[in-house]
Order: C-alpha cells, then sequence, then structure tokens
C-alpha cells in the first residue's frame, strides 16, 4: 500500500498563550482610519483618530485578561474578556455604567509580545457586563478581517505626529517658467 504523507501548518514559531497583558480602548466613533497591512510586513502601519480623544488602558491581572478569534466564511469572530473584584474596583463599576452603549476598538499586547487591534472603522466591539464576586467584561464583535498585527500598543509612539527630515534641501529651489 502507498501512503502520502502531507503536512500542514508547523510547530514552529511563537506560541500563543491567548492571555492578554496590556488593553487600551478607543471609542469607534474617534476612529477615523486603520490602514490595512501589506506585504511584507503584514502589520497596520496607521491608526487615526480624531483630536482630543481619550484612550482608556484597563488595569489587567496576570493571566486574567483573554482573547479569541475564530472564523466562519467570511466573518471573523472576535471576544476579549477580563473581570475585577467587585469589592476594589468602584472606578471600573462607574467606566462601564457610563460606556456600555459604545462600541470599542481594542488595541492590545499579548504575553507573548504580539501587538494587535481589533475592530474597524465604524464598527467596534461590543462591551457586555456582568457581576456577582467578580465584574465580568466581555468585548466582543464580528468582523470582516482578521484582528492585525500593530508594531506597537505604545500610544506616544503610535498616536504620535509623523516627522519628517529633509536632508540636503536647498531653500532657493525655483521652479524655471
Amino acid at each position: 500500500m502507498l501512503v502520502t504523507k502531507k503536512q500542514i501548518g508547523t510547530s514552529a514559531g511563537i506560541p500563543t498563550s491567548g492571555y492578554v497583558s496590556r488593553l487600551f480602548l478607543l471609542p469607534v466613533d474617534s476612529v477615523l482610519f486603520i490602514a490595512e497591512p501589506t506585504a511584507p510586513l503584514f502589520q497596520c502601519l496607521q491608526v487615526q483618530v480624531k483630536d482630543e480623544t481619550e484612550i482608556i488602558e484597563l488595569a489587567v491581572r496576570p493571566k486574567n485578561c483573554t482573547y479569541t478569534e475564530s472564523t466562519s466564511g467570511n466573518a471573523y469572530s472576535v471576544a476579549i474578556q477580563l473581570s475585577y473584584p467587585t469589592n476594589s474596583n468602584e472606578e471600573v463599576f462607574e467606566w462601564v455604567s457610563n460606556n456600555e452603549n459604545r462600541r470599542w476598538v481594542a488595541i492590545f499586547q499579548t504575553v507573548n509580545g504580539r501587538n494587535l487591534i481589533a475592530g474597524e472603522v465604524g464598527n467596534g466591539l461590543r462591551l457586555v457586563s456582568g457581576y456577582s464576586a467578580f465584574l465580568n467584561l466581555s468585548f466582543s464583535g464580528q468582523f470582516t478581517h482578521p484582528m492585525w498585527q500593530l508594531t506597537t500598543v505604545e500610544p506616544s509612539v503610535l498616536f504620535s505626529e509623523p516627522t519628517f527630515q529633509s536632508t540636503d534641501f536647498n531653500s532657493d529651489f525655483q521652479l524655471e517658467s
């Protein structure tokens, strides 16, 4: 009997644990543009927001915030879940009650150092909350593309103004007519 072996996928690369180490949220109505990744890096290199946009960083306890992504046909489902003890997070309770009807674009870093963005212009993650001994938060949504990688999640770098330097610039430049 002749058997042909075909290997699909690889076990090489960085293992992903599904845990989030840093989580930032942008109101979807403040996001103006998210650049689609292009070859060869396949990383999103630009996120543009309205002036004076407030970016929220939710404090994340170790191994307490997870993310998942699944696909079905042309739809990608993303979920981010985390919880807080109910006895010590009044500020989080207040934030949730003031923002539960908003949609969000999530920018986060995994414990393995991957930087990801979930959400798209006009279509963000929904916030759902519940509590008992913990305040449980879940952000979820469906999109037309998978989560995109970012070069960083650091807001001071991600949203900084581009700087340009000109070398050998001649201020006496004139066009001939």
